[in-house]
């Protein structure tokens, strides 16, 4: 709580700073809505994996620019539907973004950023959890019914794990406007990510021999818990360092309207990272739609392709559990309404 305000203390003294500097200078303010979405059943985007029902990220963003400097904050909701045929059957994600932005324009066509985003995850609770077809839990289906009365499961309310995921991000960005016909502009960023994500399970309690050598199906409970554990989220904290490079251009098609597409290439570094996989070290964001402007107003209809799934752009869907999605390719369509004044 007391970082919440002293972050916030820090952005109203940041705002009133530049509001001062834009006494002097022209001063623009901009509010801008987005809304991504994608559903299982849409044939005309990449197919998707059978856990996968829809997603949708909704964006609210605020910008303000005095003189040569600006500052841009936004808040997003990520809700991702996932449902399994096998325990845990629901392991839906919702994650909320923060992102702070600020930047200066080093002349008419030249403009440097700094920025910092968190993205945060609700926990995520699964009341049982399948391996080597030996389920242990406390759903009815359960092979082994587990429990603990250890008060630090308390919050869990006797589900079976409990997982929390946090990154936090800062990077740094160079944009040059290029206005030529092929090419509008090209912006290269560096950034860093840590991830820290946290989880408790009481079958790290379980230490007695005769359970931990009992067999099942075949398999004995220790290993299926070694397994099951390891396929978690890791502990220690780790960071993906990237540099992104984006081109983008726009056609006039008629009065008022724009034909727009972006490419964004991604190249990543993974520093402490476990990887049971060995992810993708890029990816890739195709970014394409049409825009009208009217007067102060503008809408958007786009879509984006992604090659490696979400993997340098939503970092928080991104851990030892969802690897093996990534890479595989993703799309989304949405739309955007902005307002200048």
């Amino acid at each position: 709580m007391i970082s919440r305000l002293f972050t916030v203390q820090i952005l109203l003294t940041v705002f009133i700073s530049l509001n001062a500097l834009g006494q002097q200078h022209d001063t623009q303010y901009s509010f801008e809505f987005e809304q991504k979405m994608m559903r299982e059943d849409w044939n005309f985007l990449p197919n998707v994996p059978a856990s996968f029902q829809s997603s949708d990220d909704i964006s609210y963003q605020f910008g303000a620019q005095f003189g040569d400097f600006g500052l841009v904050l936004e808040k997003s909701e990520l809700e991702l539907d996932l449902q399994r045929s096998t325990e845990p059957k629901d392991v839906s994600l919702t994650a909320k973004k923060y992102f702070v932005e600020g930047f200066y324009r080093l002349n008419d066509s030249q403009k440097v950023s700094l920025f910092v985003q968190q993205q945060k995850a609700d926990e995520q609770r699964f009341d049982c959890y399948s391996f080597s077809n030996i389920t242990l839990g406390s759903c009815l289906n359960a092979d082994i019914q587990i429990s603990s009365s250890n008060p630090k499961y308390d919050h869990m309310e006797g589900s079976l794990i409990a997982i929390n995921g946090d990154t936090k991000t800062v990077g740094f960005e160079f944009e040059k406007q290029i206005q030529r016909a092929w090419l509008d502009s090209v912006s290269i960023g560096l950034s860093s990510t840590k991830h820290e994500y946290s989880w408790l399970t009481p079958i790290e309690d379980i230490q007695s021999p005769f359970l931990l050598n009992l067999v099942i199906n075949g398999n004995t409970l220790g290993d299926v818990i070694q397994q099951t554990l390891s396929q978690l989220p890791q502990r220690d904290p780790w960071k993906l360092n990237q540099v992104n490079v984006r081109f983008a251009n726009t056609f006039s098609m008629a009065t008022n309207f724009e034909f727009f597409y972006a490419l964004e290439l991604v190249y990543l570094q993974f520093k402490d990272y476990q990887s049971p996989l060995d992810p993708p070290q890029s990816n890739a964001k195709l970014n394409m739609g049409v825009r009208l402007r009217y007067k102060n107003l503008g809408l958007e209809v786009f879509s984006n392709l992604y090659q490696h799934n979400l993997l340098g752009f939503e970092p928080i869907t991104f851990n030892q559990r969802t690897e093996h999605y990534f890479r595989k390719a993703y799309g989304d369509i949405g739309i955007n309404v902005k307002v200048i004044f």
